[in-house]
């Protein structure tokens, strides 16, 4: 997913948002820009999920994940 975030920066665009892929960030202090953006409390949770079904592999039956997994497999 692409966006572009609402910062003040001259050298950031364009932001990616990948859920397929985790990787560690540099120890360099220009590897990352922290900013006063976050997840809400429902993205954070469907993150959470995500990362539990990637980590351990399943889902639990009642997360709101399985049920979006569920209903985009019957379409």
């Amino acid at each position: 997913m692409l966006d572009i975030l609402p910062i003040k920066s001259k050298n950031t665009v364009e932001s990616f948002l990948r859920l397929d892929h985790i990787q560690p960030l540099g120890k360099h202090h220009n590897s990352i820009e922290l900013t006063e953006y976050r997840l809400s409390g429902d993205a954070l949770k469907i993150f959470d999920e995500w990362l539990s079904w990637l980590i351990y592999g399943g889902l639990d039956d009642d997360s709101e994940l399985y049920y979006l997994k569920s209903e985009l497999a019957r379409l």
